[in-house]
């Protein structure tokens, strides 16, 4: 964040300079800038790397939160430090920066009170948050009422015209199944039933972790995960086209956990009893109470639409798949990748699967055992 930059490309000398990194980052499906329609958005702050995660303990006993953010993406060539017409609209009067929430501001600086949805992990829920995909996020604060105002809110009648779209939704903009229908869905089929799912994950091994990340990639579903410092698999460096996230330990447990706390549930692929890190997976499932399905690949019984079941029941968003490395169970990637395609397509396999996103305003939390 290059706070310089943003004085220097309107001609003002810094006198003090304030060095401030991010705790955090916005994801979701906006990824232009626009003025209105932020209404239906859900968006995830996932903390940055070298924030820990208890930083979050106890933010979910809290309604709303207040987000600070930084606008990175904004133009700094219309940076104002004076006064000029709201959104250029000569139809309402000139006001100074400091009189509207311009984005073009000297700090480029953003704030906004949004509901929290649930926490998970290392990551925040919310809705209402006017930030697009990737925002650096500065600070997040709980709403507290105490500091709400007192009095009744008065404002100009420019600022309500202004407001007018403002939250209200859009059938195209930002919103992540209609991104993904304009750039990737002709000729593709609905399922039948509402899919949350927004993203899989996985360690990255061979075998069923790489299947599902395949699958991911393949059908243009965003994916990740953790994986060992070194981004360790038993053949070597894990290529950098899986967009995997180094943990601090090349111990491949540190991952495994990271992984069933950062997700909603976990679909285990198994190919006989769950042995070793499979096992391990299964039993942190239960740890932290997450949701999880086991599948037994090697009866040639194993029911697809079970497990598209369980993810409409669960609402699972974000999914984590885990199994067995190829080494141990030789012929597993195919087989899961053969087995995710029957789940989550609802066509031949030719075509692809359009999902549709639903905002969640509660998790559900059920083992199944």
């Amino acid at each position: 964040m290059k706070e310089a930059a943003t004085w220097q490309a309107v001609g003002v000398k810094m006198t003090k300079k304030i060095k401030i990194a991010p705790i955090g980052y916005v994801r979701n499906g906006r990824e232009t800038l626009e003025d209105d329609h932020w209404g239906g958005i859900v968006s995830r702050i996932e903390l940055d790397d070298g924030i820990p995660e208890d930083s979050l303990d106890g933010i979910d006993s809290y309604s709303h939160l207040e987000i600070i953010f930084y606008f990175h993406k904004a133009d700094r060539s219309k940076i104002i430090l004076g006064r000029e017409h709201p959104r250029e609209n000569i139809d309402w009067p000139k006001v100074g920066i400091f009189a509207q929430r311009k984005k073009g501001r000297p700090n480029l600086i953003g704030t906004t009170i949004v509901k929290l949805v649930k926490r998970q992990g290392r990551t925040i829920h919310v809705t209402n948050l006017d930030a697009i995909n990737g925002t650096p996020v500065i600070d997040i604060k709980p709403v507290l009422k105490e500091f709400l105002p007192k009095e009744e809110v008065s404002q100009p009648e420019w600022s309500i015209e202004l407001m007018k779209n403002y939250w209200n939704r859009s059938p195209d903009c930002g919103n992540e199944v209609d991104r993904e229908k304009k750039s990737k869905a002709k000729g593709r089929r609905v399922a039948e039933k509402t899919l949350y799912l927004k993203k899989i994950i996985s360690g990255g091994q061979t075998g069923v972790d790489r299947a599902a990340l395949d699958f991911a990639l393949e059908l243009g579903i965003p994916c990740g995960g953790w994986c060992p410092k070194g981004r360790l698999a038993e053949d070597g460096a894990i290529e950098a086209r899986y967009p995997l996230r180094e943990t601090r330990s090349p111990e491949y447990p540190v991952r495994t956990e990271r992984n069933v706390k950062d997700s909603d549930a976990t679909l285990i692929l198994t190919r006989g009893e769950p042995t070793e890190g499979t096992a391990r997976t299964l039993e942190l499932a239960k740890i932290h109470k997450k949701p999880y399905f086991a599948v037994d690949l090697s009866e040639g019984e194993e029911d697809p639409a079970a497990v598209r079941k369980w993810l409409q029941e669960e609402k699972v968003e974000v999914l984590n798949v885990a199994g067995p490395r190829e080494s141990n169970a030789p012929g597993i990637h195919d087989r899961a990748m053969e087995f995710l395609r029957r789940v989550l397509q609802k066509a031949p396999a030719e075509s692809k699967l359009d999902f549709i996103v639903k905002a969640q305003g509660s998790q559900g939390s059920t083992s199944l055992s």
